[in-house]
């Protein structure tokens, strides 16, 4: 992804987050506006910021065993 299209692709998302669930799928339509590579970037994540991380999740070898913290800027999880 070029720094052009990564900078496009960041603008969208999060625009698309301000909206409610319900009315992202149309307003990624229109931001896309047909572009299929740029659609699927924002989708994937999209996808990726809906995911919530629990305590016995999996990423690669390591397995969420407790948080560490949340607060403005986010969540601290400690893997084992």
């Amino acid at each position: 992804m070029t720094p052009d299209a990564w900078v496009q692709v960041k603008a969208i998302v999060q625009e698309a987050l301000e909206h409610p669930p319900d009315a992202r799928a149309a307003f990624v339509s229109e931001a896309c506006a047909g572009n299929f590579d740029l659609r699927r970037d924002v989708d994937s994540l999209l996808a990726a910021s809906a995911r919530k991380l629990r305590r016995g999740d999996r990423l690669g070898p390591y397995e969420i065993v407790d948080a560490l913290g949340a607060g403005g800027m986010g969540e601290k999880l400690c893997s084992g």
